[in-house]
């Protein structure tokens, strides 16, 4: 994707689950031990914290379109 897309973008990492954002953040989610939802607040805190250029990157490397 060449453009930031605020929809299919942001819906694409709402509805990711923790191996698909463990991919996408190379945070390791066995570092949780087992705590889901603490692990997915990190990674959203993660998410939240990336520039809208940055989160493109990430998108476009997750599905290799670079």
């Amino acid at each position: 994707m060449e453009r930031y897309n605020s929809y299919i973008i942001e819906d694409w990492w709402r509805h990711n689950g923790i191996w698909d954002r463990e991919q996408a953040s190379c945070i390791p989610v066995e570092d949780f031990d087992g705590e889901t939802q603490i692990y997915l607040d990190a990674t959203d805190e993660w998410w939240d914290s990336l520039s809208k250029s940055e989160r493109l990157e990430v998108y476009n490397t997750f599905f290799n379109e670079e």
